[in-house]
């Protein structure tokens, strides 16, 4: 009576490498795909058989916001700030204060100073508005000034009829450097005050 022979052993790893370097198999390009993903799956299930290495297996992808992979790289920059008060207006231009912070989602605005300074260079949209009531009725002219280290980037005038008080915004994209400052500056030919309020407010995000 003849011994009986025993069956091989199954070596898992040995037959995904066979399969994969087997040129019959790997022909069409549908084929190649599925024996790359079943040895992929295979693969990973090898590596989590080990208890010190579930862990990793298991482990949640982390959400990134954006290229940098960081949470504080400054892609969340985003303010808004209003008038607190009136703000009386005797010269032909005058930085406009607004104190009234409603949020600041980076800390980059100074409600104090009322400037904005990012942190991170990129692409920032900005807008501000001024609502002017004046002490007279007359013609007059309105100017408002978006400043980037005091320089004009964005501006709008109103001189078509505009007889004593008025409303002026000015909005825009434009690039800032980190530590840029951003202010609001406003012009008239006659005095008066610029309201409180959100009729007159400072805000912008970054957007790239």
């Amino acid at each position: 009576m003849g011994l009986k022979k025993r069956p091989k052993k199954f070596d898992l790893k040995k037959r995904v490498k066979a399969s994969i370097s087997n040129k019959r198999v790997l022909k069409s390009a549908p084929k190649k795909r599925a024996v790359i993903k079943s040895s992929t799956k295979i693969k990973n299930a090898l590596i989590c058989g080990s208890k010190k290495r579930k862990k990793r297996c298991f482990r949640r992808s982390v959400k990134k916001f954006c290229s940098c992979k960081t949470n504080k790289c400054g892609c969340r920059s985003a303010f808004g700030a209003a008038a607190g008060t009136d703000q009386p207006i005797t010269a032909i231009v005058t930085q406009v204060q607004y104190s009234l912070e409603e949020f600041d989602s980076n800390r980059e605005y100074n409600p104090a100073t009322s400037i904005f300074r990012p942190k991170k260079s990129g692409i920032y949209t900005l807008f501000a508005s001024a609502t002017f009531v004046a002490n007279e009725n007359v013609s007059n002219f309105l100017g408002l000034f978006i400043r980037v280290n005091g320089r004009n980037r964005i501006t709008d005038t109103e001189t078509s009829p505009i007889v004593g008080s008025g409303s002026i915004d000015a909005s825009g994209i434009v690039r800032l450097n980190a530590g840029d400052d951003v202010q609001v500056f406003f012009s008239s030919l006659i005095t008066g005050s610029l309201a409180a309020g959100i009729e007159t407010r400072f805000e912008g995000a970054r957007v790239g």
